[in-house]
């Protein structure tokens, strides 16, 4: 489940999930599908929720919520990718375990964000730290970096966040580079830029 990535997420859709489904389970995909112009792939359950984007996040975690607890009975394992969404889970009852795949540094980002005024960043990386520290007593947590650990006080698995690469590639031709992802400098596009250089 995911109201803030786009519905074709490497790592949601076309890493995890696709290996659920080459393993034989079957899985369904709450994204926001209508609101990113796109349609559920054939293989997986498609559930569409609004986006969360910005300051208008409450919608959607409702929604969220709201699909959560109706789908709790059907399913035996719920993934959730956004911190937004820690808030549909908590406090749902006989709700079947539930993962959190922490694949940022929640705080950090959290005061990267320009629509967030700059004096209510300090407090909400505080309470960003309260609920990743809420979230570890009483979820399961899955990490994208080791680095991540050293936030947390129990170890907890690190799948990395990266793409499987075959041993044998073809050589690349002319002189471009795409990137798939967002450019910031938080996210190293000076280093980017100077190893193009």
């Amino acid at each position: 489940m995911t109201v803030v990535h786009h519905p074709e997420d490497a790592r949601i859709l076309h890493r995890q999930i696709r290996a659920l489904v080459d393993a034989g389970h079957e899985v369904t995909y709450a994204a926001p599908y209508t609101a990113r112009g796109v349609m559920a792939r054939s293989w997986v359950n498609g559930v569409d929720l609004p986006r969360a984007a910005e300051r208008r996040r409450l919608t959607a975690v409702r929604a969220a919520r709201k699909v959560f607890k109706s789908m709790r009975d059907q399913v035996d394992l719920a993934i959730v990718h956004d911190p937004e969404l820690l808030l549909a889970v908590v406090g749902v009852r006989n709700r079947p375990p539930v993962v959190w795949d922490v694949h940022e540094d929640t705080p950090a980002t959290l005061s990267l964000k320009p629509w967030l005024p700059a004096f209510l960043r300090p407090p909400v990386r505080f309470l960003a730290r309260l609920l990743e520290g809420t979230a570890e007593r009483h979820l399961h947590l899955l990490l994208a970096e080791s680095a991540y650990a050293g936030r947390f006080r129990r170890t907890h698995l690190v799948v990395p966040n990266e793409t499987w690469v075959p041993d044998q590639v073809t050589a690349p031709g002319g002189d471009r580079i795409v990137y798939l992802g967002w450019l910031s400098e938080a996210r190293g596009v000076r280093e980017a830029i100077e190893v193009a250089r």
